[in-house]
């Protein structure tokens, strides 16, 4: 059977400067002369292109929409008498955050930062989200793990100065994203396996770890490796991702002691969503472990689907693309279907049996 389809829109958020009165040091400054020959702040607008759904970072979980306010990090570089040769990037000393009023929202920074002083002299940028970790040697190591919930995204590295002002920035999603709905082929197929208490991504619950680009990089250039390690398995987030809201069985959210009732062929029911570390290659796949209530526990494994990227097929649970995962129960086992569903546009490869 083939999943009904819903989109996720990707979450590009486009960063517009403001000009405004003056100039810079090579540091940051938390104020500034208020006058025509002072410091020229770099400050941002921000809007998020296609916002009917995308996802939270930091303490603001889930789906980011209109109002949500969340932070950023970056770090810069600063074109000295040598190009960037002698230049490292250096963490700013500042939280970016996207204000949740007005449209297009306010991206600031506290405190302030600013362009070089010698008007020519550039000043290059990349940032990320969620806010936080380590800089060192030009990588930035956060210090928890992936939780499913929350995105990764990254900027390409940016450039400007006094004479150029910088005009956009966007962010990218740099993990997949599924969701899970599972019903079951008749009602004594429900009895049968008496509903779900888990689904977990098998080995996914990983840390990660963002290199960014060489100062000496073109402005344009992305953040093109992502290290990701450990093997926890990734529980699904027990919510839905268009609003956020606990997914429930009666009045409690569903568990070990209270297993989400299978849903039927017209009416699938929803067990959650993950984010996770992309997967690719002709064979690749990932594996759900299943515990249901009367069935036991079952690993299911799905195969990726085939995408369309830039005119050409790829395989693979790709960064910055979203999937449908529908597992039909039966009394031979679990089934599961994929569907591409967008933040980008694919192909659904079909139902394998298990």
């Amino acid at each position: 059977m083939r999943s009904k389809t819903w989109t996720l829109n990707a979450i590009s958020l486009c960063l517009l400067p403001l000009l405004t009165a003056g100039c810079l040091s090579d540091n940051l400054l938390s104020d500034h002369p208020d006058t025509p020959t002072g410091p020229i702040e770099i400050r941002m607008k921000s809007y998020i292109a296609d916002n009917t759904m995308g996802t939270r970072a930091d303490d603001v979980k889930g789906i980011i929409k209109e109002g949500t306010a969340f932070n950023v990090s970056f770090a810069r570089a600063n074109e000295g008498s040598s190009g960037y040769s002698d230049a490292s990037f250096s963490l700013v000393n500042s939280t970016g955050t996207v204000s949740s009023s007005g449209s297009p929202y306010n991206l600031t920074f506290n405190p302030a930062i600013y362009y070089q002083t010698t008007k020519s002299k550039k000043t290059k940028l990349i940032g990320w989200h969620p806010a936080g970790g380590t800089l060192s040697d030009g990588k930035v190591t956060f210090s928890t793990a992936l939780d499913g919930e929350t995105d990764v995204m990254a900027t390409s590295l940016v450039e400007g100065c006094q004479d150029k002002t910088i005009t956009s920035v966007i962010f990218d999603h740099l993990l997949t994203q599924i969701s899970v709905k599972v019903y079951a082929a008749d009602d004594a197929t429900k009895g049968l396996w008496g509903g779900i208490k888990s689904i977990k991504v098998k080995g996914k619950g990983q840390s990660y770890t963002l290199t960014l680009p060489a100062t000496s990089a073109n402005a344009g250039t992305k953040i093109t490796t992502v290290g990701f390690t450990g093997s926890d398995n990734l529980p699904l987030v027990q919510k839905d991702p268009s609003n956020n809201t606990e997914i429930q069985q009666g009045n409690s959210a569903y568990g070990e002691s209270n297993p989400l009732a299978l849903g039927s062929n017209d009416s699938k029911t929803l067990a959650g969503y993950a984010m996770f570390a992309p997967v690719t290659g002709a064979d690749s796949k990932i594996e759900l472990i299943v515990e249901t209530k009367d069935g036991g526990t079952q690993t299911v494994d799905v195969n990726a689907p085939t995408n369309t990227v830039d005119g050409s097929s790829t395989t693979g649970f790709l960064a910055g693309y979203s999937y449908v995962v529908t597992l039909k129960f039966s009394s031979a086992g679990i089934a599961p279907t994929v569907s591409v569903t967008g933040w980008k546009t694919g192909t659904d490869p079909g139902e394998v049996t298990v």
